[in-house]
């Protein structure tokens, strides 16, 4: 068995989905799990999703996961107490995410055969545990296809912070729309390193980007950066008063930190300048090509100003 920390695009695998969903992703079912008072007890239920995947070979190889998870110094004694599963959440920051109602931890544990997404919640008075279980193959078809989707840029940008989310029952929209986000950062960054070269910045990053994320998620990512970085005066005020007019909002955890800077491009802040002009510029020429009108009046309007000069 391999461990690791489970990748933003895993993480709704690790909540109980649509029956659709649990048939093609092989969902087996999930065991849910409590330390009671002490942190040192180990009371569990499972639920069936997809019975007929739940055999006895499934069933031997998952008392053994289960058991390597308590025991085994290997994985950390992940599940051996709840103190010891706090340590190992905090140990590994990558894991933390946004839960349904709280900051959760996702690890994924692999075989052969099966993929189990372990969501853990350290604290007392809730389910400390649940381990959902997958065919492996099934499961990652459908991340994999996940993935081409959020490529095509086939995911809308979610603009809501996590209270609308949760109370309008959108956690689904506002969970992908984020993985799209950091994707997309991480694209920006990406395109920055790999095109700007002599003090100038290749029209290929921008067309990377926005041909991958298309222009609202690509200048939202951008308009959140500049906003993250208002006081930095290596940003131009024209692009600063650009980020202000934009469909932005604020988006706090239970600990007062900005929940949007998980998004934030981290490449030289002059860079980004450069690269958030070029993608309004992008924008507007493409804007005129497919508005007529609006091409006309623009050369209409140019060609005024040269005249009484």
């Amino acid at each position: 068995m391999t461990i690791r920390a489970m990748k933003p695009d895993e993480r709704n695998y690790s909540y109980t989905q649509e029956k659709s969903v649990q048939k093609n992703t092989g969902c087996i079912g999930h065991l849910r799990g409590d330390m009671g008072r002490s942190g040192e007890e180990f009371y569990t239920s499972w639920d069936d999703h997809e019975a007929s995947l739940k055999t006895e070979t499934f069933k031997s190889e998952f008392n053994s996961i289960v058991n390597a998870l308590r025991k085994d110094e290997r994985y950390g004694l992940l599940l051996s107490s709840r103190k010891t599963l706090a340590a190992c959440c905090h140990a590994m920051p990558d894991c933390a995410f946004d839960g349904s109602s709280a900051q959760e931890y996702g690890f994924r544990a692999d075989t052969k055969a099966y993929s189990y997404m372990i969501r853990c919640n350290p604290t007392q008075g809730n389910y400390n545990f649940y381990i959902y279980a997958y065919d492996r193959a099934k499961l990652d078809k459908v991340l994999e296809m996940q993935k081409e989707q959020m490529q095509k840029c086939e995911v809308p940008v979610y603009l809501y912070p996590r209270t609308y989310a949760q109370k309008h029952g959108e956690m689904e929209e506002y969970r992908m729309s984020r993985q799209a986000n950091i994707a997309c950062r991480d694209a920006i960054d990406r395109a920055i390193c790999e095109h700007y070269h002599d003090n100038v910045l290749s029209r290929k990053a921008v067309q990377n980007v926005v041909g991958q994320y298309g222009f609202d998620r690509t200048l939202y990512v951008l308009a959140v950066t500049v906003m993250d970085k208002n006081w930095d005066g290596r940003i131009s005020q024209n692009n600063k008063n650009w980020a202000k007019m934009q469909p932005v909002y604020a988006d706090m955890d239970e600990l007062g930190q900005e929940k949007n800077q998980a998004f934030v491009a981290r490449s030289h802040p002059g860079l980004v300048d450069l690269f958030l002009r070029e993608t309004r510029r992008a924008k507007e020429a493409n804007l005129e090509k497919n508005t007529p009108a609006l091409a006309k009046c623009k050369r209409e309007k140019s060609n005024g100003m040269k005249s009484s000069r």
